[in-house]
């Protein structure tokens, strides 16, 4: 299938800052426009933060931490398994389960904070951490929300961290190439992308990520196949 993206001359950092908000933006607008058939889908899971919304006369709390048993404690219902539904399931089964308490309940869950469906920026980015996946799973996405690549950073030497693996990926290629026409590199749940300096990372850096890094083995992708 062409792919088709938007061709980027040299940017200042501070325009493609912008740029990559504008994609975030637009992801989130229009899930479902990029879908990815073998992507794995959001599902409700322990450690989970959820924001659980009832349109009703009765006033019911919001925030629900799910925990280890997959499990939260809901009003009315007592405790319910959400473990493994999606947002959209979560919110009808628990209005079927309110049904018996309110007329016509609205139920609509929103997964807040994922504790498993995430990936972590580390390295020379505005703001490094650990980051849901939200919209388009794309590199571009997860950039903008650590605030985009800062001027010290080695676009040509970044990382994907996946699975005990090691990915080469070269962001300047991706983000500046005017000939560019390979397919638009995604992030996986779990994903570590490492942004490193221009000289490569310091000796901080590398003790932080040496335990990740060290058994590790580089796979090199083409991103034009």
């Amino acid at each position: 299938m062409k792919t088709t993206r938007i061709v980027m001359p040299f940017l200042s950092r501070k325009f493609l800052c912008y740029f990559l908000m504008l994609v975030s933006l637009l992801s989130l607008a229009a899930p479902g426009l990029f879908a990815q058939e073998d992507y794995p889908l959001l599902l409700i899971g322990p450690g989970d933060l959820l924001v659980i919304t009832v349109l009703s006369k009765e006033k019911l709390p919001e925030d629900f931490m799910v925990d280890s048993d997959g499990q939260i404690s809901f009003p009315f219902v007592g405790r319910v398994k959400l473990q493994g539904l999606t947002q959209a399931e979560a919110g009808e089964f628990l209005a079927k389960q309110l049904s018996n308490y309110i007329q016509r309940p609205q139920v609509t869950v929103f997964i807040k904070e994922s504790n498993n469906y995430n990936v972590s920026i580390l390295g020379q980015v505005s703001k490094p951490g650990k980051y849901l996946i939200r919209g388009k799973p794309s590199v571009l996405s997860v950039l903008a929300e650590a605030g985009g690549p800062l001027d010290s950073a080695d676009l040509n030497q970044a990382l994907i961290i996946r699975d005990e693996k090691k990915i080469g990926l070269n962001l300047n290629d991706y983000l500046n190439n005017k000939s560019y026409v390979g397919r638009e590199p995604l992030v996986y749940p779990g994903d570590i992308l490492v942004v490193p300096k221009n000289a490569g990372l310091s000796s901080e850096e590398w003790a932080i990520l040496a335990t990740i890094l060290s058994s590790t083995a580089i796979v090199l992708i083409t991103l034009n196949k």
